[in-house]
């Protein structure tokens, strides 16, 4: 999925995010969904962190 691994991206290059709240929301829920089966060296409740707190600065 292009916007989870654009969002993904973001988040490992430590870059600004400018994802809505929308998409950061569809990430995280496809992290949860496909995290368990990804063979990467995956960080989810890290990620999840990250998006949280991006997700604040979208709301204000």
């Amino acid at each position: 999925m292009p916007l989870w691994r654009g969002v993904k991206e973001c988040y490992s290059k430590s870059e600004e995010c400018n994802f809505t709240a929308k998409a950061l929301l569809f990430a995280m829920s496809y992290e949860y969904a496909v995290a368990p089966y990804s063979s990467e060296n995956n960080d989810a409740i890290e990620f999840y962190k990250w998006c949280f707190e991006n997700l604040n600065k979208d709301q204000g």
